[in-house]
């Protein structure tokens, strides 16, 4: 079954934009955990988790309409060279 790429889109905009709180939430718990305001870092990795779990969600929404989550198949390299140029964080 393929799902309406409209409604794909938005959930994708949907996904960044929690990937995005999750990631200004874990900044700002470390932040408060290393200037040792304790409650301010517990709520803010609270609200990290809860946006995992959106995430979670949206990833579950967006996959079920295509049947299968795509699978990166892992790429074997004889030697360092091959590893760094086919690095796909290069």
């Amino acid at each position: 079954m393929k799902g309406n790429a409209q409604i794909l889109g938005v959930l994708n905009q949907r996904l960044a934009e929690e990937l995005t709180a999750i990631s200004m939430y874990m900044v700002h718990a470390e932040m408060c955990a290393n200037w040792r305001f304790e409650k301010l870092h517990e709520a803010f990795q609270k609200l990290a988790i809860d946006e995992m779990k959106h995430a979670e969600t949206l990833i579950e929404h967006i996959s079920f309409p295509r049947g299968h989550a795509h699978r990166i198949e892992a790429q074997r390299h004889e030697d360092w060279r091959q590893r760094c140029r086919h690095d796909p964080c290069r």
